[in-house]
């Protein structure tokens, strides 16, 4: 094979820099409103602070063309982002749950151990 092909070809890097505000903010703010009920342990300033992580890793991570190509990718990271979270939450309060019922048994069971 001749050398030319062997070589990955890479795009330009655009002059793109998208910053996060106006739309981006906005849908982010609205997301975090609708979603906000799943979290005990973060407010709404954590979750706009996972937003922004999500957007500028978005920005960094893949080569946009615009806002509505970001947009696209912003949406799906952050949904995917906020989904995990919240689904490690449930997780954490479900095992809380089951580790205070052990608890309570136990102490219950301790009284009659000693009777057997």
């Amino acid at each position: 094979m001749p050398a030319e092909r062997r070589r990955l070809r890479r795009r330009q890097r655009l002059d793109y820099d998208p910053q996060f505000e106006g739309v981006f903010l906005g849908w982010a703010i609205n997301f975090i409103k609708r979603h906000l009920w799943k979290f005990s342990g973060l407010d709404f300033e954590d979750l706009l602070q996972e937003a922004w992580i999500a957007f500028e890793d978005c920005k960094v991570r893949y080569e946009v063309e615009g806002d509505a190509h970001l947009m696209a990718l912003y949406k799906k990271c952050l949904l995917s982002q906020v989904f995990t979270m919240a689904r490690k939450e449930q997780r954490r309060r479900e095992t809380e749950m089951l580790v205070g019922d052990f608890f309570e048994l136990d102490s219950e069971m301790i009284p009659l151990i000693g009777e057997m």
